[in-house]
């Protein structure tokens, strides 16, 4: 059981660092706008921080137990930055998911799955950008 353990974390690091990296991402451009701090820490910062430590557990947990949903938390990953960058671009939309977790949820969500979506069209296939993503690699 732990050799299984280590082989899936080891299979899926790669995963891992991109989910968590782009979480920080999202966490830090998604409160870009405000000026305050948390014990001495900017917001977004401290955003950006949560975020990743909180997406990275996930992410490795999900990796170790559910490996064949990898490829969705890549997409939500991606989805999660896409939603920061649009609330940061249009801050009543920002407001808006900042204010309402279910708004928040349906938006990275939604994405994540139009992203699977897109994704699995045969000229997306061959795409040498989807190919460089670390699901691919567990996939082969």
């Amino acid at each position: 059981m732990v050799g299984l353990v280590a082989k899936r974390l080891r299979a899926a690091r790669h995963l891992i660092l991109f989910a968590t990296l782009m979480a920080f991402a999202a966490g830090v451009i998604g409160f870009l706008r405000h000026d305050m701090t948390v014990h001495g820490v900017p917001l977004p910062l401290f955003t950006g921080l949560i975020t990743a430590l909180i997406v990275g557990t996930a992410a490795t947990a999900i990796s170790v137990f559910l490996p064949a949903h990898a490829a969705f938390v890549e997409a939500t990953a991606i989805a999660r930055l896409g939603a920061a960058v649009a609330a940061f671009g249009y801050p009543e939309f920002g407001t808006a998911l900042q204010q309402s977790p279910l708004l928040s949820a349906t938006v990275v969500v939604g994405g994540a799955i139009a992203l699977r979506r897109l994704a699995s069209l045969p000229a997306a296939r061959r795409s040498p950008v989807l190919a460089a993503l670390p699901s691919r690699r567990l996939a082969a």
